[in-house]
């Protein structure tokens, strides 16, 4: 994709992965390997978490740290995740889940 917002989404998400297996999985990771939560629920995750990633790069309330600063990389995961949350509420009191 040659949108640079996505460039830095994957490159985010490949970051999270890599250093916080146990708090993040991407929305591919969630629906092709994880066995623990069925599909239906993997994919509204992983929709929720790519619109979170998505809406905070575009609103300027993240971006990528720099490739050696890990520990720069939690904050912006936690954002993820309560933003991610978030979503989910939404879609839930909306009746969309």
């Amino acid at each position: 994709v040659a949108n640079p917002i996505f460039q830095e989404k994957r490159k985010l998400e490949m970051a999270f992965e890599k250093n916080f297996p146990d708090d993040y999985s991407s929305k591919y990771s969630l629906v092709t390997f994880n066995e623990d939560i069925g599909y239906r629920e993997a994919m509204l995750r992983g929709r929720a978490q790519d619109k979170a990633i998505l809406n905070l790069l575009s609103d300027g309330e993240i971006e990528l740290p720099l490739p050696d600063q890990k520990v720069g990389l939690r904050p912006i995961l936690e954002k993820v995740i309560k933003e991610t949350e978030a979503i989910l509420e939404d879609d839930r009191v909306a009746g969309l889940k």
